[in-house]
């Protein structure tokens, strides 16, 4: 019914999704813990350690539980995988930087077009938290490459294709350069 492409497109942004969800979740949790624990100085130290092995734990978890039996099912070829696995954070890039572009600029009207952009890549949602769309852009897009290089290393490890990784960066580098360039438009336009 679906080719191999949109099936691991699909299954790829719902791993994305589901990733940043339960990290998010998992980081709050920790962070209302340490609190509670009240530890002073070392609550950061100890939150990171916590956050670290949470990470672990999640990458082991969607590989054995999400990606194995998946990337046995769906068989294509590695330049295949990585374009699906870069869709959702090109999307993202596009859906956010064309809301800044139809917001005339202005970072706060930007957060119309959240409800959409959280479908498309809920990593890219969390605006209001941004001192500036631009910030928010690297910050998603930095989270977005921990989510590729886990399943860079499941592409690896389960199917045994390895990802185009120059070709996968570059197509990121040249969508982030064009994204900052019209960004940067539109900010200096609304000054």
């Amino acid at each position: 019914m679906f080719t191999p492409f949109l099936t691991i497109a699909f299954w790829y942004w719902l791993y994305n999704q589901l990733f940043f969800l339960l990290g998010s979740l998992a980081f709050v949790l920790v962070l209302f813990v340490t609190g509670l624990m009240q530890l002073g100085a070392l609550d950061t130290v100890f939150s990171f350690i916590i956050d670290i092995a949470l990470l672990r734990m999640l990458y082991r978890w969607f590989g054995r539980f999400y990606w194995r039996s998946r990337l046995d099912e769906v068989r294509t070829t590695s330049t295949k995988l990585a374009q699906a696995a870069l869709f959702p954070i090109i999307a993202g890039c596009i859906v956010i930087t064309l809301c800044f572009a139809l917001a005339g600029g202005n970072h706060k009207e930007t957060m119309i077009g959240m409800p959409f952009l959280a479908v498309v890549n809920l990593s890219f949602s969390y605006l209001p938290l941004a001192s500036s769309v631009w910030t928010m852009l690297v910050i998603a897009i930095g989270f977005n490459l921990m989510t590729l290089g886990c399943f860079w290393s499941y592409c690896e490890k389960y199917s045994s294709l390895v990802l185009p990784l120059k070709q996968m960066l570059y197509y990121l580098f040249v969508c982030f350069l064009v994204c900052t360039m019209v960004i940067y438009y539109f900010t200096l336009k609304g000054l």
